[in-house]
């Protein structure tokens, strides 16, 4: 051997025990990644508090459209920028949307066409916790309160009336309202950070007596937190196994102030999350079409505790009567 050839191995050593020992070294992209994937959409009620100034709020009113009609918009646009990458969104909509999209024929054709091209139409419910509450509850104590509509079966009512049937919702108030839901629905799908998005599903147990249901995570991305929130939680899907099926959630009036911040949909987080979804090599599910698949594959672990939203995200306290 040269001493050229020499110095160049000796070279080539130190460079690889430095970059071994280096706090720098690269970092080696992991390999795994989830199960599937999944783009949820929650439609609100309306009556956010810290909105009351803006001209989509609903004046507090659980029967009023005003925020429906100004977001109606935004979300077609979006469903047709979902259907360009053949991602099939999970669109959960709150009673009202319901309502909204049944009062023209227009608009439920739309709705109904969306669900046949493989969009899942799924549920969410805000119950009295809740501070967009959408005025179903079966607590008496809520009975005089000016939102009040009608008890859970009533809202069952709404859904039953739409004509679509839904396996997959979010919700608050597990405690009191789902006792009564859990055998209308398959899958609750709850969570805020990034590092929910990759939970593994899992059959809750314990909540409330005789009550089971299964729990997936989802990763909240708001309207106009762009890189940092995208970067955590494209992060936190690298991190998940094959077990996971990583959830990214935002809402309707996520999409519409992003678009308005920067001038067009194609410019925001929600197109780059289609884009980097795309590069992973994944297709957008829905969630019931991903669980089915899923439990022909694995088997679902158990788990005593639940995300819950209003204790977990709103820091408050869930009603605690396991009421049916």
């Amino acid at each position: 051997m040269s001493v050229v050839s020499g110095i160049v191995i000796l070279g080539t050593l130190f460079l690889i025990y430095q970059n071994c020992n280096s706090s720098h070294a690269p970092v080696s992209p992991t390999s795994s990644k989830p199960f599937g994937t999944s783009f949820i959409i929650h439609l609100e009620v309306g009556n956010f508090p810290e909105r009351q100034h803006e001209p989509s709020f609903n004046g507090g009113s659980t029967r009023a459209f005003k925020w429906q009609a100004y977001y109606w918009d935004s979300l077609v646009e979006f469903v047709e920028l979902a259907d360009s990458y053949n991602a099939k969104l999970t669109i959960e909509a709150n009673p009202q949307w319901l309502e909204f999209f049944a009062a023209d024929s227009n608009r439920l054709s739309t709705v109904k066409e969306w669900s046949k091209n493989g969009h899942e139409l799924a549920f969410q419910h805000h119950g009295a916790d809740h501070i967009d509450w959408n005025g179903f509850t079966n607590r008496p104590d809520k009975e005089m309160d000016s939102r009040y509509r009608g008890t859970i079966e009533d809202m069952l009512e709404i859904l039953s009336s739409f004509g679509i049937s839904m396996k997959t919702l979010s919700m608050s108030d597990h405690k009191q309202d789902f006792p009564r839901l859990k055998d209308d629905f398959l899958y609750e799908v709850n969570g805020r950070t990034p590092e929910d998005g990759r939970r593994h599903p899992y059959k809750v147990v314990d909540l409330c007596p005789d009550m089971e249901f299964i729990q997936l995570g989802m990763a909240y991305a708001p309207g106009i937190d762009q890189d940092e929130t995208l970067s955590k939680i494209e992060n936190s899907f690298k991190r998940s196994d094959d077990k996971s099926i990583f959830n990214f959630v935002t809402h309707e009036y996520d999409i519409w102030n992003a678009t308005q911040y920067f001038g067009s949909l194609k410019k925001t987080q929600y197109k780059e999350w289609l884009d980097f979804v795309e590069s992973q090599g994944l297709t957008i599910r829905t969630i019931s079409d991903l669980m089915e698949e899923y439990q022909s594959s694995f088997s679902i672990e158990t788990s005593t505790d639940p995300i819950l939203h209003d204790s977990d995200y709103l820091n408050d306290t869930e009603h605690e009567n396991c009421g049916r």
